[in-house]
């Protein structure tokens, strides 16, 4: 995680190492136990504590800014398929009012058109009507 820092082992710091640093613990079991042969203070122990804390910390750190890094940058990829899903929703709305105002449009026409007819129909019926009664009276002029 926080490579820039080189790990030690707790043999590595002198505060907890043997009593004598000349000499090795005995093993366990032949005479007395291995913890008696080391003198660790409270303070000393609190110290390690603290820098394995800040160890942790600082690991701890740079794992968030990670996955805040991968957040982040999901969270941009989300945002340009929204953004592209909304322009192309909104060129399919343009589209459809476009086509609605040409379907107006050619009704309006055909409505118009089909009224002309009709009374191009009727007036010719009205023509072939008059020419018939017409050809059916007698004539008096004669």
């Amino acid at each position: 995680m926080n490579d820039d820092k080189p790990r030690k082992s707790p043999e590595a710091h002198p505060e907890v190492g043997p009593a004598d640093p000349g000499s090795a613990p005995e093993a366990p079991g032949i005479a007395e136990p291995i913890e008696a042969a080391y003198r660790v203070t409270p303070a000393e122990i609190e110290q390690a504590m603290s820098r394995t804390s800040a160890q942790y910390l600082g690991d701890l750190r740079t794992v968030l800014a990670e996955v805040g890094k991968v957040y982040e940058g999901q969270l941009a990829a989300k945002d340009q398929t929204i953004a592209a899903q909304e322009a192309l929703l909104a060129a399919k709305e343009e589209t459809i009012g476009y086509w609605r105002h040409q379907a107006q449009r050619a009704q309006g026409q055909f409505e118009r058109q089909s009224a002309d007819l009709v009374k191009s129909i009727i007036r010719q019926a009205q023509e072939r009507e008059a020419a018939r009664v017409a050809a059916e009276r007698p004539d008096v002029s004669r």
